[in-house]
């Protein structure tokens, strides 16, 4: 196509090559070549233009090309796919596969046959066909091939088989429970998941369902004994689960099913079904308490009487009581007894029994022993009887004629005095004691008075006749003596007593002169402090002419020139008897103060106090020094202290007025000061507080250097520093002297921690040790968050964890401090513990095996004795071996106690044809074996097949050696001698004339007319019968209801293939017999 063409005279015709001219621009259908492109001038044809050479090109060929195709691996699966590369055409493809799908590849097919169609971006197309996926022929499957139940409930004797089937072999088995394998046993009960793989990675699952029998259940009906200690009790048992045919083995030793006439008491059971699985049992057979006789009685109250009682009562046994005493009455109580003893017998409704022997009691008989002592004196009541009681049942209520109750009776005087005492039983006894008298004293007296009247002078002599000597003396004023002295003016007593402790008793009288009495003439003085005063005395009373002392020292009568004051004077009588008096001469009266102004200092140190006195009298002049008189009594600029007020009168007379203190306040100090410094670093909580004396309260205080004041003493919220305390009193005192300074704390800060991690996993062995300075006195520590605080910053005994360290000082000054881990190594965990016994007796190649999570543990197991870097452990021998695990920390895991078992070897005990006996017509075996692990299996044909048929061998060739093999659940055999079958056998087995069946457990087809047919003795007993034959997958190989004609060994006409078959026989719906038999050729 051509365009933009200009020039000429507008109308222009073009051609390519040496074709026609033509007036349209374009060219079409061209196919691809070099073309000379021409233009022409339409009106003038002459002027051509040659463009030159143009290419038509064409695309490449649109192509497909298959790349690959993947086949679905497994049948049914959508994971084919097809690769394609789509090559030429013009860009922009579209696809079509014949599924409809629009990818440039497909993916996610079915198996089939696939084409594909690509557009271009010119819509030219291709396509590719007969693209096939293929799959395999066959659905990968699992089958299940056998399914062996477990023989007991719980055991784990079952075993299971499958194989796979389609896909693409070979194939990979997994069993749910981690086997890989196609056959598998020692199988539990349960359900195992099998998933098969073949070469594909294809997978098909199926389920195993293993089975067991019911557990052996008992239900039990237990008898309790008649009586204690009686032999009747009984336990009746009823066995259901297992597999039928149980035996039972008792801690009796009995062998029965239920026990019957035994003792209260614990027993136990051991029941064995026909699998020989076992159920144990243990039962209590219960039996009545034993009789117990409980009584009270009720004794004979007094000696001889007949109120004895006794009240029994029953417990234990059966109930329903009868009695019976040994005086034969039959009630529970007895009465009206005499001294002595009784016996019970009690009887309870199954006539057990118990007696008991009681024994009634009495009292003594009252005895009484009286002791008596006379009275001393015929007028005395000091007589006693003292009474001692013995007998009888105390305590004792005594009663005397004189109403007395105690035992002894004193101050009695002469008489008869009776006693009735009365016991506790108010049982009585009578007595009579009478009380003599002894001897009379007389006193004769010499009386003197007393010289002084109120004077200890007196004495009394007396002389005492009469009575026992010596005499003892007591007066009234407590003197023991026979004679008293110096005595005062008054009465006395005197007791006196002679040996037998008589007395008699006398009043005597002191007599004493008047006392002496001072009489008194004064004259005062006429003038304050004269000395012209006077004193005349006298005295009356004492005895004899009175002389005077004065306390002057003089000895007249009377005394002149005296001054005022008191004066003392002693008279004294003819006996020495003084009396001392005193009087007083007074001063005229002293002048008296109208008014007195008195001004003190007002702070301490001052001159400014006054004094001013005014008088009730005039012409007085006044001095405060006695030398210097003025006549007006006003003193000023005084300083505190005393002055005497002097006075001097008309008369010239000096005389003290008054004594005057001025005052002044006590200096102005601090009594008390509390200092609080800052209790915290960066804290402004410091404080003083003071506490003033002196000057005139109230006080004000100032730390600004008196620019301000305050009634508080207490000045908070300081800041760090020097401060000092002005005081001002009420009196605008000042104390200005005053400086304390406020202190603040170091910050707390740790300087250095200490670390111990926990030794081993869950010790408490770490330690945290802090090292920490700053606050105020001690600091204290926590390491949980606070709670408690201890004086040490050394923790010890610390498990694995994080701590919050907190330290405080005295101040509760807090550091938060960041938390401290304690670390502990990881915990020493056995991850798996295996281990297994000694297969046979001696091999001494017991295992133990040791997993732990990774390898940094050493392994003993003789008690760490040794370790070892491996924790497996081969060719043990016998005994008991201790797990100890240690790591690099020297951390020990004591794990359990391994006991490696050394099994018993399998021996043969004895291996022999029956005896002969017309019943069997085939050759019957017995081999009897113990020993080795588990169940044991017998060979007959050289250790090919084993079988458990407890090494009973029925319906085998006669005249032939069959070589015996033994082996046990571990594989240890033991050969026995050749073994020769004679013809007729007897089993030995006491059920052969029974209606037992008798099994046969193999089968020999072969011709020979020995054992062609399975045997089955005692069949014919039995109306209802079902047998059935299974092989080890579990499909039904022979079943019969009558065995009119016993089984030859095929099916559908063809001989089962020789192995081990599963019977069933169920007899009458009611006996089931289950077994294994062997099928040889």
């Amino acid at each position: 196509t051509l365009s933009n063409v200009t020039g000429g005279y507008g109308t222009y015709e073009f051609r390519l090559n040496s074709g026609s001219w033509q007036s349209a621009t374009g060219f079409t259908n061209l196919s691809p070549n070099t073309y000379t492109v021409y233009i022409r001038d339409a009106a003038h044809t002459s002027c051509v233009v040659n463009l030159g050479n143009k290419i038509i090109t064409e695309p490449a060929v649109l192509n497909i090309s298959l790349i690959s195709i993947t086949d679905v691996k497994c049948k049914g699966d959508s994971t084919g796919a097809i690769d394609i590369l789509v090559t030429g055409g013009t860009g922009g493809y579209s696809y079509l596969w014949s599924n409809g799908k629009t990818t440039s590849d497909l993916t996610n097919a079915l198996a089939g046959n696939y084409s594909i169609t690509v557009t271009d971006l010119n819509n030219c197309k291709t396509n590719l066909s007969a693209l096939s996926i293929t799959e395999p022929d066959e659905k990968l499957t699992l089958i299940i091939d056998l399914e062996v139940p477990v023989s007991c409930y719980g055991g784990n004797d079952g075993a299971g088989l499958v194989s796979g089937q389609g896909g693409v072999p070979d194939y990979e088995y997994n069993w749910s429970n981690g086997f890989n394998g196609t056959y598998q046993s020692s199988l539990t009960a349960g359900k195992y998941i099998v998933t098969v793989t073949d070469n594909n990675n294809c997978n098909a699952i199926d389920t195993l369902n293993i089975e067991q029998p019911d557990s052996i259940s008992v239900n039990t009906i237990i008898s309790q004994t008649s009586c204690f200690n009686s032999e009747d009790g009984a336990i009746n048992i009823t066995v259901t689960g297992g597999n039928s045919s149980y035996n039972y083995l008792w801690s009796n030793n009995s062998s029965t099913e239920d026990l019957i006439n035994i003792k209260s008491g614990n027993y136990s059971v051991t029941i064995t079904d026909a699998n020989d699985c076992k159920k144990f049992s243990s039962f209590y057979v219960p039996q009545p308490d034993a009789i117990s006789i409980i009584h009270t009685e009720k004794m004979v109250s007094c000696y001889g009487g007949n109120d004895g009682e006794i009240n029994v009562t029953a417990t234990g046994g059966n109930g329903t009581y009868n009695y019976k005493w040994s005086n034969g009455e039959v009630t529970t109580k007895i009465d009206t007894l005499i001294a002595g003893t009784y016996k019970i017998t009690v009887t309870d409704s199954k006539l057990c029994s118990a007696d008991s022997t009681i024994i009634i009691i009495q009292p003594d008989s009252i005895i009484f022993n009286a002791v008596i002592t006379q009275a001393t004196c015929i007028n005395t009541s000091d007589g006693k009887i003292e009474l001692n009681i013995s007998g009888g049942t105390n305590p004792y209520n005594i009663l005397w004629s004189n109403s007395d109750t105690t035992n002894t009776i004193l101050g009695l005087a002469i008489g008869s005095y009776s006693v009735t005492v009365t016991d506790k039983n108010s049982c009585q006894k009578y007595a009579e004691y009478k009380i003599d008298a002894q001897n009379i004293i007389s006193i004769t007296a010499q009386v003197n008075a007393a010289k002084c009247y109120n004077e200890n002078s007196g004495n009394i002599d007396i002389t005492v006749s009469g009575g026992i000597k010596p005499y003892t003396y007591k007066w009234s004023n407590d003197s023991a003596s026979e004679d008293i002295s110096r005595l005062k003016a008054g009465n006395y007593s005197v007791t006196v007593t002679e040996q037998n402790n008589c007395s008699f008793d006398t009043i005597f009288t002191i007599a004493q002169p008047d006392s002496i009495k001072v009489n008194f003439i004064k004259t005062d003085p006429t003038c304050f402090n004269g000395r012209n005063g006077s004193i005349d005395v006298s005295a009356n009373g004492g005895t004899g002419i009175i002389t005077f002392i004065w306390s002057t020292g003089d000895t007249t009568n009377k005394l002149t020139n005296l001054s005022a004051g008191e004066y003392r004077v002693s008279a004294i009588d003819t006996n020495s008897c003084i009396t001392i008096d005193s009087i007083l001469l007074s001063n005229p009266a002293p002048y008296e103060i109208s008014k007195q102004e008195i001004i003190n200092n007002k702070c301490y140190g001052d001159s400014l106090a006054s004094i001013k006195i005014t008088l009730n009298a005039s012409v007085i002049k006044f001095s405060i020094d006695s030398t210097i008189f003025i006549d007006s009594c006003y003193f000023d600029k005084l300083i505190s202290k005393e002055y005497k007020i002097y006075t001097k009168d008309a008369s010239e007379c000096i005389s003290i007025l008054d004594t005057i203190s001025i005052l002044q306040p006590l200096p102005i100090k601090i009594k008390d000061t509390i200092i609080n410094n800052i209790s915290c670093y960066g804290l402004v909580d410091g404080s003083i507080a003071v506490a003033a004396y002196g000057g005139t309260e109230p006080y004000y205080f100032s730390i600004d250097t008196g620019k301000t004041f305050i009634s508080d003493s207490i000045f908070n919220n300081l800041n760090k520093g020097k401060y000092l305390i002005t005081i001002r009193d009420a009196n605008n005192c000042f104390d200005t002297s005053l400086s304390f300074s406020i202190n603040e704390p170091m910050p707390i800060i740790i300087n250095n921690t200490i670390i111990k991690n926990a030794s081993c996993y869950g010790f408490n062995d770490g330690e945290i040790q802090l090292f920490a300075t700053g606050g105020t006195d001690t600091l204290k520590y926590s390491i949980d968050s606070g709670k408690t605080f201890i004086d040490t910053s050394l923790f010890v005994s610390l498990e694995a964890g994080y701590y919050q360290i907190i330290i405080k000082d005295k101040n509760n000054c807090i550091l938060n401090a960041d938390s401290i881990e304690i670390k502990q190594p990881k915990e020493i965990k056995i991850t798996d513990l295996n281990y297994s016994s000694i297969t046979c007796n001696n091999f001494n190649n017991g295992t133990i095996e040791i997993i732990m999570p990774d390898k940094i543990y050493k392994y003993s197991i003789d008690n760490g004795q040794t370790f070892a870097d491996t924790g497996y452990f081969n060719n043990l021998n016998e005994g008991e071996y201790i797990i100890i695990i240690k790591d690099t920390n020297n951390c020990i895991l004591r794990g359990d106690t391994i006991n490696i078992i050394n099994p018993e070897p399998v021996t043969i005990d004895e291996a022999k044809s029956l005896e002969e006996s017309s019943k069997l017509p085939v050759g019957t075996a017995k081999v009897v074996a113990y020993g080795g692990s588990g169940t044991l299996t017998f060979s007959i044909d050289g250790g090919i097949t084993f079988i458990d048929n407890n090494g009973l061998f029925a319906g085998i060739s006669i005249k032939k050696n069959y070589p015996i093999t033994v082996k046990d659940t571990n594989n240890c055999i033991v050969n026995g001698s050749d073994l020769l079958i004679r013809r007729c056998v007897n089993t030995g087995i006491d059920e052969i004339n029974s209606n037992k069946l008798i099994i046969s457990n193999i089968l020999t087809p072969n011709g020979d007319g020995i054992s062609d047919e399975w045997t089955i003795l005692n069949i014919n007993y039995y109306k209802d019968i079902l047998i059935e034959v299974y092989n080890l997958s579990g499909a039904l190989v022979f079943r019969n209801n009558n065995y009119e004609k016993p089984w030859d060994g095929r099916m559908n006409g063809s001989l089962v293939p020789s192995g081990i078959y599963m019977y069933r026989i169920i007899t009458d719906n009611i006996k089931e017999y289950t077994g294994k038999l062997m099928i040889i050729y």
